[in-house]
């Protein structure tokens, strides 16, 4: 079974046998008050070979929560999704992270809840890649503050 984020991160779910899976249970039904189309949605998400996130709307300068990663995001990053979980979308920014280009996408978000960028992101282990990332608003008509679908790829380094 796929896990799913909850809104507030819980640093004392690792030390309890199953929470994983009561914390899965917990999100799952938070993120389906986000998405009138989970039903339909997180199968395809959760199934999907390419790098997948679910974030909150938040576009202030601390920027969105993250709700969900599916497992190929997961392997990408180098975390498990319990350690990613509520944290915000800058745990993946770094000191080669183009704050110019952060900041471009963030308003691009805000004025047409789409935006495309590549990114310098960082792994768990320090390591930087460079990632086209897409990002779309999801549920603009459900209830709730919708939620940020992020798809990302890891761009081939070019020969110099």
């Amino acid at each position: 079974m796929p896990a799913y984020a909850s809104t507030q991160p819980d640093s004392s779910k690792a030390d309890k046998p199953g929470a994983d899976a009561e914390a899965d249970e917990t999100a799952l039904k938070h993120l389906r008050t986000y998405l009138s189309t989970t039903d339909a949605l997180l199968p395809h998400v959760d199934g999907s070979h390419s790098p997948v996130l679910v974030t909150s709307t938040d576009l202030s300068e601390k920027g969105p929560q993250i709700l969900y990663a599916n497992q190929a995001y997961c392997e990408m990053m180098g975390y498990s999704l319990g350690e990613i979980l509520g944290d915000i979308l800058s745990v993946f920014h770094g000191p080669e992270t183009d704050a110019v280009a952060v900041k471009k996408m963030r308003e691009e978000l805000m004025r047409t809840g789409f935006a495309k960028a590549e990114l310098v992101r960082y792994r768990k282990n320090g390591e930087s890649f460079r990632s086209y990332v897409t990002a779309s608003r999801m549920s603009d008509d459900a209830p709730g503050p919708g939620v940020f679908l992020f798809v990302e790829h890891k761009v081939p380094k070019r020969p110099v």
